[in-house]
């Protein structure tokens, strides 16, 4: 049975070597160091592990070795959104096999489309039988989702359980809770909002920034959502915004993989057409990072338990 999503979720960044290829072994690295955490799930192939830019083998290939690395240890969801609905169901159907926890999809992204569809596209994500995190970002697919429709796929396919909310509407919180009650769940996708998501009744945080600072991310989550320590929480907020403006900045990918690289994990470079931070942006984050007593020479490496 698939468990519950809830806390930090690191869309988690896809390592490449400097000829371009997947980085396994810093992948697993990365998986360690986030479990080491304590974050509470992960999810291959999103936005911020470069999904558009690895082939249909490589994405496949990269969920797995987070997944056999992960061990069981927390849910592993896999990115699924494609332009083409059947590939779209295909990657679900990839994620079943591999008994994964969830699958989250934005809508396809090159054409825009009407609600017709949408709820074609998301209903036969859903039809695969796993849950789905339904991924609102009009940002980036020039679509957004409203509440009523999340809604109603939600109480049309039982499996259609979350949505990642990247409007940068806080309101959706509270509209979607008054018109579905706790279907769908809220996850939040916006980082700079995550103080108010959380002390709205948001359930988890799909945080670009938290493959960066995954300690900082988690103890912001269990204060403000499962503490309700509301002053505390906004404390860790105002530490945290410096950082999470840059790491989920209009660079956010190129300034999480170079915060990694700060804090001796090194997972290589951002393919292209994503340019690397300039010497300006790099000492803007080592500054943040820094605040945050993050900057550190040493190499983290896998410490991985084998199966036995």
């Amino acid at each position: 049975m698939s468990r519950q999503i809830h806390g930090v979720i690191p869309p988690i960044v896809t390592p490449f070597t400097q000829r371009n290829e997947v980085d396994e072994p810093q992948l697993r690295a990365l998986v360690n160091f986030l479990i080491d955490a304590k974050v509470h799930g992960l999810v291959t192939c999103g936005t911020t592990g470069e999904f558009s830019m690895l082939s249909y083998e490589e994405r496949k290939r990269v969920t797995e070795i987070v997944a056999d690395e992960a061990m069981d240890r927390i849910p592993v969801i896999e990115g699924v959104t494609a332009v083409a609905t059947d590939d779209a169901v295909m990657f679900a159907k990839h994620a079943k096999e591999f008994a994964l926890d969830a699958v989250m999809a934005a809508p396809s992204y090159y054409f825009k489309l009407g609600e017709e569809a949408l709820y074609d596209y998301f209903s036969s994500i859903a039809n695969v039988g796993i849950p789905l995190i339904v991924y609102n970002n009009p940002f980036t697919t020039k679509v957004d989702l409203s509440p009523a429709f999340l809604v109603k796929l939600s109480k049309e396919y039982s499996n259609v359980r979350y949505v990642k909310e990247s409007s940068g509407d806080v309101r959706r919180v509270t509209e979607i809770r008054t018109l579905g009650g706790k279907r769908p769940e809220v996850i939040c996708g916006e980082d700079t909002l995550i103080f108010e998501f959380f002390a709205l009744g948001a359930v988890g945080w799909i945080s670009t920034a938290s493959n960066a600072v995954p300690r900082q991310s988690v103890e912001m989550y269990e204060t403000v959502a499962v503490k309700k320590d509301l002053a505390g929480g906004l404390g860790l907020m105002y530490e945290l915004l410096p950082a999470i403006t840059i790491l989920d900045g209009p660079k956010g990918i190129q300034a999480v993989k170079a915060g990694l690289k700060m804090q001796g994990l090194d997972v290589g470079p951002t393919r292209r057409p994503l340019m690397p931070l300039n010497a300006e942006e790099l000492d803007s984050l080592r500054g943040v990072l820094s605040q945050l007593g993050l900057v550190n020479p040493g190499r983290v490496t896998a410490s991985r338990k084998r199966r036995t």
